[in-house]
């Protein structure tokens, strides 16, 4: 039984090499690039994009803001500008497509307003700290009593 489905198993692969190297052979090759022909239309689309962008930056310079945004110059790259949000002073690079909102958004970490869970946490971390201390101490002693090798 294992000899005849390796046998058909052989036999389809042999079957789907064929056909795909009947596909390969009716396939034209690609002409050889000429690399001067590549860099000129190369340069011919990254100055298409620059105009491109040159355009939407000229646009936005007339476009008015959402409301809440105000047009300041970058710290980071002097010349550019970017948009300041008036309520959190928060800055984008990109034009903002709808109106600031007031407050930050919510904090990444969540933070704990229980004090008992505070505190808590402090003498947890005051106990491993004095632990860690202790141990040192005692590391260092041990230290203190090995012999010196002469």
């Amino acid at each position: 039984l294992c000899v005849c489905i390796f046998a058909q198993t052989n036999r389809m692969a042999e079957v789907r090499d064929t056909q795909l190297k009947a596909l390969s052979d009716k396939r034209t090759k690609a002409p050889a690039a000429d690399p001067a022909e590549v860099k000129r239309r190369n340069q011919e689309a990254l100055a298409k994009r620059k105009a491109m962008l040159a355009g939407l930056k000229e646009e936005e310079k007339t476009k008015p803001l959402p409301e809440g945004w105000r047009r300041v110059e970058s710290r980071s790259r002097p010349g550019e500008f970017v948009y300041e949000n008036i309520h959190t002073e928060e800055r984008i690079a990109w034009f903002p497509t709808e109106a600031a909102k007031e407050e930050a958004g919510p904090a990444l970490v969540a933070q704990s307003t229980d004090e008992a869970k505070k505190a808590a946490l402090k003498e947890k971390n005051r106990l491993a700290l004095e632990k860690r201390k202790a141990a040192l101490v005692q590391q260092r002693q041990a230290e203190m009593q090995l012999e010196v090798p002469s």
